[in-house]
Parts: C-alpha cells; structure tokens; sequence
C-alpha cells in the first residue's frame, strides 16, 4: 500500500468532492460537515453490501433452480424468497420444465415403442410357427412379411437425436484453483459431480 501524506487546506472542496463520488448526479453544495458526509457514505456501503449480498444469492437461485430437474425438486428449489427470484432464474425454470417435458415425451415414446416391438413380436412367432407347421402353403407374400418384421424388430431407439441435441461439452468440472479467471459459479442441489464430468449448453435452452 502507497503511504501518501495529504494535507487538505480547503475542508470544503474535499467534502465536495467525496460527495460527488458518492452520488455524482446530486446538486451541490453538500449541506454537512464531514461527520455527516461519512455517516452517507456508511449508510451507501451497506446498501451496496446488501444488494451484493441479493446478487450472490440470486445467482445461487439459478444454479440450484438449474439443476432440479424433477417435479418434487423443481417445486422445493423454487420455493424462494421473492428478493432472490430474477428473471434469469424465470429462464432457467422454464428450461428445466422443457427438459422435464421432453423427457416424460421420451420415456413415452420408448414405451410405445417397446409395447409395438411386443406386438410385432408376436406377428413374427405367429407366422413363423406356421411358416413350419405349414411350409408346402409358404407363398412370397408370406417371406416378405417375415422379412418385414424381422427388419422392424430390429429397429431400436438410439440416442443420435439426443447427442445431436446436446451438442459438444460447453465446459467440464474442475477443482477450485483460487482464481478467478473463467471462473463461473455453480451450487449443486445434491452430490457434485465428479472431476472431469462434462457439461452440456443443449441447442435451443437460451
């Protein structure tokens, strides 16, 4: 730290000046003495503790709103002060309800598809238990069908859409070095994933 030793002849003009530094849109001249320009400057420094303090909790809003992803957790992480809900959070609760939605439309859709492969599973039984009980009335018809339904069968759900949805690790896990520099901050709702666990930005969550 740099000693300075500074003499003010004009009480007045410093008064004024740290006035100014404190509220630059006032209008002079400071109605006070120095007691209580530091009384105001006091009484600044706590407000702007305080809405830092608002900011940090807000942003801790958002990681735990993020990652509560499930209707009992969803309910529980937004249940929050109203001083700590943002419009940042809003964005990130209603991307966590598209991400909830998709995946109850998924986890319909591969029941629907594991419902159809019983039913094409039967067909396929079903014909080919005729096909030997009955092979002198085996007709074309009848092998195309079977060919069908052995092709059907073995189309499964896979998880191309779902990579392509996520697109490459927007970042990665890592321990605290103590700086700053790209550093975001994230609260995990549960057990912190392990080091070199990847995250994932999915294209269309804004």
């Amino acid at each position: 730290m740099i000693k300075r030793n500074c003499l003010v002849h004009e009480p007045g003009i410093a008064i004024e000046a740290l006035a100014s530094a404190l509220d630059p849109e006032r209008k002079p001249p400071f109605k006070g003495d120095i007691l209580d320009l530091l009384e105001w400057a006091t009484k600044d420094v706590l407000e702007m503790r305080q809405q830092l303090e608002t900011e940090r909790m807000r942003l801790a809003a958002c990681g735990v709103v993020a990652l509560s992803n499930t209707p009992e957790s969803a309910a529980k992480a937004r249940d929050m002060l109203p001083d700590y809900r943002s419009a940042s959070c809003d964005d990130v609760a209603r991307a966590v309800d598209r991400e909830m939605e998709l995946r109850q439309q998924l986890a319909a859709a591969l029941a629907a598809c594991k419902q159809k492969d019983e039913a094409l599973e039967a067909a396929h039984n079903g014909l080919r238990w005729w096909m030997d009980a009955f092979p002198l009335h085996v007709t074309e018809a009848d092998n195309e069908e079977m060919l069908k339904l052995v092709k059907a069968l073995t189309i499964q759900p896979d998880d191309s859409a779902l990579k392509a949805w996520l697109g490459e690790p927007a970042g990665e896990v890592k321990k605290h070095t103590g700086s700053l520099k790209d550093m975001a901050i994230i609260v995990w709702s549960g057990e912190q994933p392990a080091e070199g666990t990847k995250l994932y930005s999915p294209k269309g969550l804004k």
